[in-house]
């Protein structure tokens, strides 16, 4: 992604990522106010919206830049509880990043759900361009499983 590319420093990383934030839930709430609109769109603002969030993850976790997840996490003092312990989970730790302001957006199951499905198409080496089709085709409800046994798709090296 461009706007990383230029960042040299964790600060410029993590100032990178919180305007790509915005720039994520402002084009999801557009986009899903011209649907209602318009009815007419070739994707729909949830999957531009999981594309466009695995993209922007997956780039900081290729950098290395993992870090700063858990910095802007206790700078605002979120607070995240639940079953299991996402400390280590760099998509769901994203997410919650992402989504903690505007919670009534996507429920704490479906930011997990996708979670899952985002370390699982990244285990997979799969390119955000082909990510909404790789988990409908996985089976979104199936994938918390196949992380658990290490599952390979068929047709991707193991």
């Amino acid at each position: 992604m461009r706007k990383f590319k230029d960042c040299n420093t964790k600060e410029q990383f993590r100032s990178a990522f919180e305007r790509e934030v915005k720039v994520i839930q402002k084009g999801w709430h557009e986009r899903s106010r011209a649907r209602d609109e318009s009815g007419d769109f070739d994707e729909t603002p949830e999957h531009w919206r999981t594309r466009r969030i695995y993209k922007s993850i997956k780039y900081h976790r290729d950098s290395a830049n993992c870090s700063i997840f858990m910095d802007i996490i206790t700078e605002r003092k979120m607070r995240f509880s639940g079953r299991y312990d996402i400390g280590d989970q760099l998509f769901k730790l994203g997410m919650l990043i992402i989504f903690f302001d505007d919670r009534n957006v996507i429920t704490p199951q479906r930011r997990s759900e996708l979670g899952d499905a985002m370390e699982y198409a990244y285990r997979h080496n799969v390119s955000s361009r082909y990510l909404n089709g790789f988990i409908k085709q996985a089976g979104l409800k199936k994938i918390r499983r196949k992380l658990s046994i290490c599952h390979k798709e068929p047709g991707f090296k193991k």
